[in-house]
């Protein structure tokens, strides 16, 4: 290997680079560990050598778009460039000069936590990728992962999770049956974050609203009429079966087939896709190009060029009745996602940034969210070195959601005393780093964190 290889061209300096190579292991897959910390090619040592702020910044945003490459990787780029700016604007606001050797660690630290998840995503994916039976079928969902900007996998699915709650007296029409227990699946998960919480506020507001019985109702009321439906008519499959069931045992077969792993990555694809559809306003396609202006040889031109039907533009008469039905697909989603987030004095509503999270919800699993705060909580009251505990525990892991109800549950063991164990666990993360890590905590704890 060349010394720190890079697209740009050999004469710009290694901050200027347009794009840091990826190296490959013997295995064929990305070494994270090499890219990051390699003593002449690692973005971690380039770090420390800056000279300037300037140049801080600059290889920050080099590492950005090296790590996030594809075009549907924006969202990911923008949130990890949020948290390095933010630190930087944190404790550099407009300095000159060369920087301290905190702020260079500080921002080699925030890196080895995305080298972390890096290569806790790699090895979840070589244990499905081994776990992936001959005729090609996937085995358990990964762990869950999550990147800074909210962008979540499912969880490992546990079979033995099924929907809590008294038996619902519907008829055993299997469309409504399907869309009562796609709720059920929602609704315990809330319960589970529910079930620790003693009273509806916090010492001086209400709950959030994940935390929330009142939330549950009204989201509840929301997805049955208007998102549920769309998920079933996109489920016909499962509804058939369902249909083949005898009317006392449709809800019992659809609880079962809907915690069946196979069946579940195809409803969270369908219930991913529902849910954008409905929430989130759609861009408008690009507007197609005058093919009218085209002069005599432009036409014979285009008639040699063949082209193939599936990369054929819109007319423009198609582009704008797409366009009318987009927008207002579009008006339905916000005043939909106005709906879910309406204000309430009794719980703290959801607002933009908590639109992949209740996505998300239908992909956690309620064993993993319980062991993960008993984990925490054992953590915090178990004596010893609970900061490194904590670290070494969180390694590759979001536990965002987990220690935030952590906090709300125990709030004894994380919020009360000489040393709170919330500021103990986020010590560790540099400054002005934790809204991009811990979004949950950071805007629901921020008293606590001061």
């Amino acid at each position: 290997m060349s010394k720190r290889r890079t697209t740009a061209a050999p004469d710009t300096p290694p901050c200027e680079s347009a794009k840091f190579d990826r190296p490959v292991g013997s295995g064929g897959d990305v070494d994270w560990e090499h890219f990051f910390e390699h003593h002449q090619e690692g973005v971690i040592p380039l770090i420390l050598e800056a000279e300037s702020f300037d140049k801080l910044q600059k290889c920050s945003e080099v590492v950005v778009d090296s790590l996030f490459t594809r075009d549907n990787d924006a969202p990911k780029r923008e949130a990890f460039g949020r948290i390095l700016n933010n630190f930087l604007d944190c404790h550099s606001p407009g300095a000159q000069g060369k920087p301290p050797a905190e702020v260079k660690e500080g921002l080699a630290k925030i890196l080895r936590y995305i080298k972390d998840d890096r290569k806790a995503r790699a090895e979840a994916h070589a244990q499905v990728e081994a776990r992936r039976a001959p005729d090609g079928e996937q085995g358990p969902f990964p762990l869950e992962r999550r990147e800074p900007d909210g962008l979540i996998a499912l969880e490992e699915a546990d079979a033995g999770d099924t929907p809590a709650g008294d038996e619902p007296s519907l008829h055993d029409d299997p469309h409504a049956l399907f869309i009562a227990v796609f709720w059920d699946i929602i609704e315990e998960r809330l319960a589970v974050l529910r079930s620790g919480v003693a009273g509806q506020r916090t010492a001086t507001r209400p709950l959030p609203f994940m935390f929330s019985k009142a939330f549950a109702g009204h989201f509840g009321t929301v997805l049955r009429d208007n998102l549920l439906p769309l998920v079933a008519d996109r489920s016909k499959g499962l509804v058939h079966q369902a249909d083949l069931q005898p009317p006392g045992e449709r809800r019992t077969f659809l609880m079962k087939a809907m915690n069946d792993e196979k069946n579940r990555r195809t409803l969270w694809e369908t219930w991913k896709e529902v849910w954008k559809e409905s929430t989130v306003p759609q861009p408008l396609p690009r507007k197609p190009k005058d093919t009218k202006k085209k002069g005599l040889a432009g036409k014979l031109l285009a008639r040699k060029k063949e082209t193939p039907a599936w990369k054929k533009e819109m007319t423009l008469e198609e582009w704008e009745a797409e366009c009318r039905h987009i927008k207002r697909g579009n008006r339905r989603a916000e005043q939909l996602w106005a709906t879910i987030t309406e204000p309430s004095d009794a719980y703290q509503p959801p607002d933009e940034e908590h639109n992949d999270f209740l996505m998300e919800l239908f992909g956690r699993s309620p064993k993993v969210m319980r062991e993960q705060v008993a984990a925490l909580r054992q953590i915090a009251t178990q004596g010893g070195n609970a900061s490194t505990a904590y670290d070494m525990y969180q390694k590759g892991k979001n536990l965002d959601l987990a220690l935030l109800t952590a906090c709300l549950w125990h709030p004894d063991a994380f919020l009360e005393g000489k040393r709170p164990m919330l500021k103990v666990f986020t010590a560790a993360y540099p400054k002005g780093s934790l809204p991009g890590f811990m979004p949950l905590l950071a805007r629901y704890m921020a008293s606590h964190l001061g």
